[in-house]
């Protein structure tokens, strides 16, 4: 080999290390399929370890709609367990403006007029990836019994989504006055023991 042939192969290997990837962006106005997570993890929440996820159908992915959640703003809806089981908690896919979001989130969850109420900081939540809500002490549903929901912001909150997809019939809805959410519904799972 020439002497000139051993440092060309040494900077080709330099170069082709030292190149990173660009950042990806994770804002909700980006599509799902293109944002990659990384950042914290959110909390261990012990009492929903060990449960069975029931992950509620939907329909098209790709045509996924963040329902942007403001400072007071509430999202409502009904979710339709398709098991038998103890719910122990529910996870919704949000997303959090690339860590950005702050303050609190409450869900209220009832089943046959029983609720419980759960508060979570939107800052231990993960870009794009379920937010498990602990549902403490648990509520017995039936497999075709409904779940109505409420997810609430806090007054102290800033911007923070939760994604939507075309809504299958018997599986989940959203009970929302916007046009473009008619016949939508979250992404869901149901955490049940």
């Amino acid at each position: 080999m020439t002497n000139l042939g051993i440092p060309l192969i040494a900077l080709l290997l330099f170069v082709g290390c030292s190149e990173r990837p660009a950042p990806v962006d994770t804002s909700p106005n980006e599509p799902i399929a293109e944002m990659k997570p990384a950042g914290p993890v959110g909390p261990a929440l012990p009492n929903i370890e060990h449960s069975k996820v029931v992950a509620l159908e939907v329909g098209d992915e790709s045509e996924q709609l963040p329902f942007q959640l403001s400072a007071g703003a509430a999202l409502r809806g009904t979710a339709v367990s398709d098991a038998d089981g103890e719910l122990v908690g529910i996870s919704f896919l949000v997303g959090n403006y690339h860590y950005a979001s702050r303050g609190s989130v409450t869900l209220e969850a009832c089943v046959r007029d029983v609720c419980r109420l759960s508060t979570l900081d939107a800052a231990s939540t993960i870009d794009n990836e379920m937010m498990p809500f602990p549902v403490a002490p648990g509520l017995p549903v039936a497999a075709g019994e409904s779940i109505i929901f409420t997810l609430e912001r806090g007054a102290d909150s800033n911007e923070f989504a939760v994604w939507t997809f075309p809504a299958v019939d018997g599986a989940s809805s959203l009970d929302v006055s916007e046009p473009e959410f008619k016949n939508r519904a979250a992404l869901i799972h149901l955490l049940l023991k």
